[in-house]
């Protein structure tokens, strides 16, 4: 039957339509996740707890690390204490200053 045929042509090129589309999608995917664990490795060896923990027992194989997760969360704290300790040298050097203008 022609129709028929037809139809399985058409129900064919839809399906390697959505599949090449699935393809190209899962490939996009692939490259974003690579890219986002590009950056979170170059956290972890600009953050000092990251470092020491890299090549650990505890690290996850072949990662150096135990997780992304963690690596994010020490990220945070590392930069928490960097901005305390950010607002202590200011405030230190306007109360030297203010000892010097007196």
């Amino acid at each position: 039957n022609v129709h028929q045929s037809t139809g399985d042509t058409l129900s064919q090129q839809r399906s390697d339509r959505e599949e090449k589309r699935r393809q190209t999608h899962n490939e996009v995917e692939r490259r974003r996740r690579g890219k986002i664990n590009g950056w979170i490795q170059k956290l972890a060896e600009m953050v000092p707890s990251c470092k020491e923990e890299m090549g650990s027992k505890r690290a996850a194989p072949g990662t150096g690390m135990k997780s992304n997760c963690g690596v994010l969360q020490k990220t945070v704290n590392f930069i928490q204490e960097l901005q305390i300790a950010h607002a202590q040298v200011v405030e230190r050097l306007q109360e030297q200053n203010q000892v010097l203008g007196e």
